[in-house]
């Protein structure tokens, strides 16, 4: 039976609360008086132990039952000894409420969140500012959560560009999310994730931050940063925490003290009560305020080098103009006003930041009015590189692993920049067998081709199954190296595995091509990865750069390693089992589909290091764009 202790109070009588408790569906071990004397006499008999404090139950209940009431307790008092049952892990309940504590995931590496009491405290702000100092001597990964991320976790290995923003928001996806904000202007790795719902403790309806905190534990960085989203806070079990209370925002209100008894450091951001934060627990608190500071130099009458500012906006403060960065808390002083004379015209065509309306103001211009390019280019990379010679308030741009800084007039950084300027859109297609790293290659190298469309087979296959059902269609109803389960006779085929999954490959692919075509009828570059990609099978695709490789796994230990880590991330939402269980059947599909790829000519990379895998399906792109120039 399910242990409880019980919150009660004196304003009833003790054979009353006796009998109230004893009705109750559970195992009492104990009681606490919460107050209230106006009805206790002598020793009154509860019938359970009475406890001297609220915390001397938590180790033996699971449930904390409040069987008190006004005027002993209010609510706002409520809210405070429900937080308190909360994190101690325990459920708080009466007689028409329930809260339950939020429930966080194991991750096997060093860790910090930042959350916050609410939308526009500054929590992004504070992230990026972290992940700043931590990068100065550590490989940090910052998981961002917001409610505009993308459907599958995405991780910006490099720091996003105006152009890339501009087609984010052109192709109808959200250009101004935190994740994007982080990797601009923290220049560390950042995995853009989604949630929906938000519970009065924090707890999310649904996300994808598993997902993608095992998208940041397979890069092994030394730490990893979760960027909490309004009052939701990423469900990870974290070393620390960090909560950022914004201007008109009380931290000790109703749950909120449940986010301060969970968290290792309170940042106060425009103001409030550090004497109310710490008479809930002891911790440190910081008061702090956030000042806008310019990501790049600005010239007068022109929008700034690459156009890429921060805007966490917190007390009000704009998204435009700059990073922003934590100060010491004082009174700001307001800044001096520009004579009239000097006060900047608004242009003929242009609108107040110098952008050139008649042009969509997508196009980076210098000082005088040229692009970017030449010399003045080449001392724009300089400035990443070498940070001594940024400008004050830059974004610092650091470099993970598998992305290697580019040195000065490499032949690779021009491939690069010969790419961008192919009149072609840019196909690439990422086959493999379930657990080849398929969706981790393709989002990395997509990022760094400046791919902005990124989706995968089996993304496709699930939106079929909403049309089509089982009985017609059963064999896109099972998992690859499961759909010879959907063979109408499988008695018939020599291979019922590989007839099955190539039955599948078949249905899947005329969904594959629509998209495919769809992107070629706007002119989008794509980057397509899944097991259905079979070499031979695909339909021929014409006006487009089109380039097609195949990720294997040799070692079948090796293979086995990549679903255990899977599942350790995602906390058994794809149970490694059901994979190592048909690891022999995922390895005759792998066997199949590198053996119509030798057949037919397509490139075979052994995924035995991330890394390596990526770089090489950039040199495919890299050397096909170079065929295409020079035909």
């Amino acid at each position: 039976m399910t242990r409880a202790m019980v919150v009660i109070d004196g304003e009833h009588y003790a054979p009353v609360v006796r009998d109230a408790i004893a009705g109750l569906p559970y195992d009492v071990v104990g009681a606490w008086i919460a107050g209230g004397i106006e009805k206790l006499r002598g020793d009154a008999d509860y019938g359970v132990p009475l406890l001297q404090q609220l915390e001397d139950g938590f180790d033996r209940a699971q449930v904390v039952v409040d069987l008190s009431d006004e005027p002993v307790l209010s609510p706002p008092d409520r809210f405070r000894l429900a937080s308190r049952a909360l994190a101690a892990g325990l459920r708080y309940e009466g007689a028409d409420f329930r809260f339950e504590p939020p429930q966080y995931a194991p991750f096997p590496l060093p860790s910090l969140a930042v959350i916050g009491t609410g939308k526009r405290v500054g929590k992004t702000a504070v992230t990026g500012h972290i992940a700043r100092l931590l990068a100065r001597d550590r490989e940090v990964v910052v998981v961002a959560m917001g409610r505009g991320g993308p459907a599958q976790p995405v991780t910006a290995v490099i720091p996003p560009t105006l152009a890339g923003l501009l087609e984010l928001s052109r192709a109808g996806q959200h250009a101004a999310s935190d994740y994007l904000e982080t990797a601009a202007l923290s220049g560390v790795v950042t995995i853009g994730c989604r949630r929906a719902g938000g519970g009065l403790a924090g707890a999310v309806t649904a996300s994808n931050v598993l997902e993608g905190a095992a998208l940041a534990a397979e890069r092994e960085p030394d730490v990893v940063v979760f960027d909490g989203s309004g009052a939701a806070i990423p469900p990870v079990d974290v070393d620390a925490r960090i909560l950022v209370s914004g201007r008109g925002h009380d931290p000790t209100a109703y749950l909120n003290a449940y986010r301060v008894l969970v968290s290792d450091l309170v940042v106060l951001v425009g103001g409030g009560d550090e004497a109310a934060i710490r008479a809930l627990k002891e911790i440190p608190v910081v008061r702090a305020e956030l000042r806008l500071r310019p990501a790049a130099r600005r010239s007068a009458g022109r929008a700034p080098r690459g156009g890429l500012h921060d805007g966490a906006g917190a007390d009000g403060a704009s998204r435009r103009g700059g990073r922003l960065c934590l100060a010491q808390s004082r009174r700001p002083r307001a800044p001096p006003r520009r004579p009239r004379a000097h006060r900047r015209r608004r242009l003929p065509g242009r609108d107040q930041g110098g952008r050139d309306r008649r042009r969509g103001g997508d196009r980076i211009r210098t000082r005088r009015g040229g692009r970017v390019r030449g010399q003045r280019g080449r001392r724009a990379v300089a400035r990443r590189r070498d940070p001594e010679s940024r400008p004050r308030g830059s974004a610092r741009v650091s470099h993970p692993r598998h992305a290697e800084p580019l040195p000065l007039g490499s032949p690779r950084l021009r491939r690069f920049r010969e790419l961008q300027e192919l009149d072609l859109p840019v196909i690439v297609l990422v086959g493999g067998a379930t657990g080849t790293g398929k969706s981790t290659v393709a989002t990395e190298a997509a990022y760094r081709l400046g791919i902005t469309r990124v989706t995968s087979t089996d993304f496709v296959r699930q939106t079929m199954r909403a049309f089509f059902s089982e009985e017609f269609m059963p064999s896109i109803h099972y998992s690859s190296f499961e759909a010879a389960a959907g063979l109408r006779e499988p008695e018939q085929a020599d291979d019922p595995v590989i007839a099955g999954f190539l039955e599948q490959t078949r249905y899947v692919l005329v969904g594959v091509r629509a998209s495919i075509e769809r992107a070629l009828e706007e002119g989008w570059s794509m980057m397509l990865e899944g097991v259905h990609l079979v070499p031979g099978m695909l339909p021929r695709i014409d006006g487009a750069l089109v380039v097609q490789c195949v990720l294997a796994i040799d070692d079948e230990e090796e293979h086995s390693t990549h679903f255990m880590v899977r599942d350790a991330g995602l906390d058994g939402l794809r149970p490694h089992a059901k994979y190592i269980d048909r690891l022999d059947d995922i390895r005759r599909v792998q066997d199949h589909i590198v053996g119509r790829a030798r057949r037919h000519g397509v490139p075979v990379i052994s995924n035995i290091d991330m890394r390596s895998a990526i770089d090489s399906v950039l040199e495919l792109v890299l050397a096909s764009a170079e065929q295409v120039q020079r035909v």
